[in-house]
């Protein structure tokens, strides 16, 4: 969603869900990659899994809502 770069996961902010750094940054490298980090906002409900599959899961939704934004992130992602 265009936005400031929020990110809100299972109505809880990512800070809070994820508390690990390297979570957070994981989540993240999708808009780091094609330089859309703080252009938009992620809101995401995520079920099942360890921690680790959940960031796996929220950062493949995120490569692909930015493939769906613009396909020229693909080549980045």
């Amino acid at each position: 969603v265009p936005g400031n770069g929020k990110a809100i996961i299972n109505d809880k902010e990512i800070k809070e869900y994820f508390p690990i750094e390297d979570h957070r940054t994981d989540v993240f490298k999708p808009l780091s990659v094609t330089n859309t980090k703080g252009n938009y906002d992620v809101l995401v409900t995520v079920r099942g899994g360890g921690v680790s599959g959940q960031v796996g899961a929220v950062r493949l939704g995120i490569s692909r809502a930015l493939v769906e934004v613009s396909t020229e992130n693909k080549e980045a992602l």
